[in-house]
């Protein structure tokens, strides 16, 4: 069985956060996705989730389709 303790939940802000160079978080949650890529940890999330970033970055049809690609 895997250790629960090996998977973040990620929610649409950390998603906006990661894509949008303005937010506030955007570097840290750059710098914190880089420390998760190392300890491989997993990420997981869900439609919900999906659907709220897709409907924040719909206005930008590019990045929402990027962001959909994920």
């Amino acid at each position: 069985m895997t250790d629960p303790q090996q998977y973040i939940f990620v929610d649409t802000s950390a998603f906006i956060a990661l894509r949008d160079t303005k937010d506030v978080n955007h570097h840290k949650a750059k710098n914190f996705l880089q420390e998760i890529k190392e300890r491989k940890i997993l990420l997981v999330t869900s439609n919900f989730i999906f659907d709220q970033v897709y409907s924040y970055f719909s206005r930008f049809h590019k990045i929402a389709v990027e962001m959909g690609n994920i």
